[in-house]
């Protein structure tokens, strides 16, 4: 893994059970890139959420500007943002509640 890039992704496995998010993704994402494209259930907001460290990988390695976002999650997202597309908050939820449980 190489810190030329800013997230670096091998062999990033993630299921739900059954269901079979993401298998064996590999993935190198240089800086200047901005935004992430995909038909609807290709595993965008999985990988997203993994690489924040909300979610923990079934099996493989993942590394963001440097941090393990498994073992480094308050490392990674000081440096990295989520902007989840529609209607995002839990309706028992405040907007300010919801900020300091993402943080």
């Amino acid at each position: 893994m190489g810190q030329e890039n800013i997230v670096s992704i091998r062999g990033l496995t993630h299921d739900f059970g059954e269901v079979v998010a993401l298998r064996d993704l590999n993935l190198e994402i240089p800086g200047g890139v901005t935004g992430l494209v995909g038909a609807n259930g290709a595993g965008k907001t999985t990988m997203l959420r993994l690489l924040l460290g909300l979610l923990h990988p079934t099996s493989g390695k993942i590394e963001v500007l440097g941090h393990d976002p498994e073992t480094e999650p308050l490392q990674v997202r000081s440096v990295m943002g989520y902007m989840p597309e529609g209607a995002c908050l839990p309706s028992d939820q405040t907007a300010a509640d919801f900020v300091s449980y993402a943080a």
